[in-house]
């Protein structure tokens, strides 16, 4: 497993898509030097967000790009064989798949965090007086609940993985999971306050026990105010992702145990 591990996290960081979604982030982050001009009575809570929007985003991006065809290339390439034939069960295999891919999201994320101090330290030098309500401890608490929610997306990417063949189609599923698991609790409050959408939201009520709940792990705006979430909301929201995250795993590696490969 360490060693599926330790391959994964090589293959990551030499996927030259890595760097050029660094730069891209790099790039957002100073761009918010300038938009946030044109916000200036909001200008420390416009800054904030828009820096933990890049580090959503650059997260986003590394786990559609990087992620989704990781398992897929090692069955085209047929290096699979070459793995659990060195006494790795295929349970290990997904576990090690997965530890390697949090761990290299962890390592993007804390490079991109501290990347994000530069442009809000140089605001904050400039006009002192905008950033009288910005908490580092409330952007620092956004940042690890979005890093938990990559990490968690990458364990439904991981599921998907265990039994789709074509990466394509991983990265299809995947999105739309997260597209429904990031609006649904919108959706669901705007159909439940319509009595004309009653039925609607009976059955979204059942879904939402189903689709993972991303939004719950979105605390951008509640940072960019320089409030401090509520503890029981945030770590709430934490373990929910982490058990969830768990069972993902558990499921596809026995998915993956019974799976037969070409």
């Amino acid at each position: 497993m360490r060693q599926v591990c330790f391959i994964t996290f090589l293959e990551g960081v030499r996927n030259r898509v890595l760097y050029a979604i660094f730069v891209f982030a790099i790039i957002i982050m100073f761009l918010s030097t300038i938009f946030s001009q044109f916000f200036m009575q909001d200008l420390g809570k416009v800054v904030a967000d828009f820096n933990l929007s890049a580090m959503s985003l650059a997260g986003l991006l590394i786990s559609f790009s990087v992620s989704v065809g990781l398992i897929a290339k090692d069955l085209d390439r047929r290096t699979i064989y070459f793995v659990l034939g060195r006494n790795i069960s295929r349970r290990g295999y997904i576990f090690g798949k997965f530890a390697g891919l949090a761990l290299l999201i962890i390592c993007a994320y804390i490079i991109i965090f501290l990347l994000t101090h530069i442009p809000i330290l140089l605001m904050k030098a400039s006009i002192p007086a905008y950033f009288k309500n910005f908490s580092w401890g409330a952007y620092a608490l956004a940042a690890f609940a979005d890093l938990i929610k990559c990490i968690f997306l990458n364990t439904v990417i991981i599921f998907f993985s265990s039994f789709v063949t074509a990466s394509f189609t991983t990265l299809v599923f995947s999105i739309l999971i997260y597209i429904a698991g990031q609006s649904l609790g919108e959706v669901l409050s705007y159909v439940s306050s319509s009595e004309t959408y009653s039925a609607i939201a009976g059955f979204l009520n059942i879904v939402k026990y189903i689709v993972p709940d991303f939004s719950s792990l979105d605390f951008k705006t509640v940072a960019a105010n320089g409030i401090m979430p509520p503890a029981g909301i945030y770590f709430g929201s934490i373990a929910y992702a982490l058990v969830y995250s768990a069972v993902l795993l558990l499921l596809a590696g026995i998915i993956f145990e019974r799976k037969e490969f070409p």
